[in-house]
């Protein structure tokens, strides 16, 4: 092999592992959506919502949550924009259970817009993995190019 197609594979392997170790990009503080879905005004994430008025007047429909996240690391974004992270408990009808930091919390449903699942710490092992074993391929094959 030569040194030319050498460093031709090298930059290959290196790019495609970058992309498939590359995560998408989450704003951690981006406001959750309106319960309907469309996404919140920007004037209301400013403001903070502040229309009592409007929001006693409506009631607000509890927040569907999937039942297989109980007992999963998640995060739950409120529809006054806070969010938190923690350890779903329990999950009724009316509210849920999440633990954060060794305490637990009782949120009724009416006060979330979503809940997600966590990302793991094992996609990031993985990711890593995958950079370790392309590096050390990426050693052999240019210490078998210079014999």
């Amino acid at each position: 092999m030569s040194e030319e197609t050498t460093k031709r594979l090298s930059v290959v392997l290196l790019a495609s592992l970058l992309a498939f170790t590359a995560a998408p990009a989450q704003e951690p503080s981006a406001p959750p959506p309106q319960p309907d879905g469309s996404p919140r005004d920007a004037a209301d994430v400013a403001v903070g919502s502040t229309d009592t008025a409007a929001q006693t007047q409506q009631p607000q429909a509890p927040a569907h949550v999937d039942q297989g996240l109980v007992k999963k690391k998640v995060v739950v974004y409120f529809r006054d924009g806070r969010v938190y992270k923690g350890k779903l408990v329990e999950l009724t009808d009316d509210f849920l259970r999440l633990k954060v930091n060794g305490r637990t919390e009782k949120v009724e449903l009416t006060e979330v817009a979503k809940v997600e699942r966590a990302p793991s710490r094992a996609a990031l092992v993985v990711a890593i993995t995958a950079l370790a074993v392309g590096a050390v391929a990426l050693v052999v094959l240019i210490a078998a190019t210079r014999d």
